[in-house]
C-alpha cells in the first residue's frame, strides 16, 4: 500500500469520526428534548410526544432510512 492510498484512507477515518460524533450529539440533543416534551405536564405535548415515539418504535429502522433516504432525493 503506498503513501497516497494511507492518507485517502486516513481521511475518510477523519470523517468517519467526525460524522460519529456529529450525528451522537444530534441524537442526544434530540432525545432529550423528546424526553423533556413527553414529560412536559402537558396532556396535548404528551400525546403528541407519545405518538412520535410509537410511530419511530413500531416501524423498522431500515424502512425509516429507505423513506429518508429516498424522500430526501425527491
Amino acid at each position: 500500500m503506498g503513501k497516497g492510498e494511507f492518507l485517502f484512507l486516513l481521511q475518510g477515518l477523519k470523517w468517519t469520526v467526525v460524522l460519529a460524533i456529529v450525528s451522537f450529539l444530534c441524537g442526544t440533543i434530540t432525545g432529550l428534548a423528546i424526553a423533556l416534551l413527553r414529560t412536559s405536564g402537558y396532556p396535548a405535548v404528551e400525546r403528541t410526544t407519545a405518538g412520535y415515539i410509537a410511530l419511530f418504535q413500531g416501524t423498522p429502522l431500515l424502512m425509516q432510512l429507505f423513506v429518508v433516504y429516498y424522500a430526501l432525493a425527491l
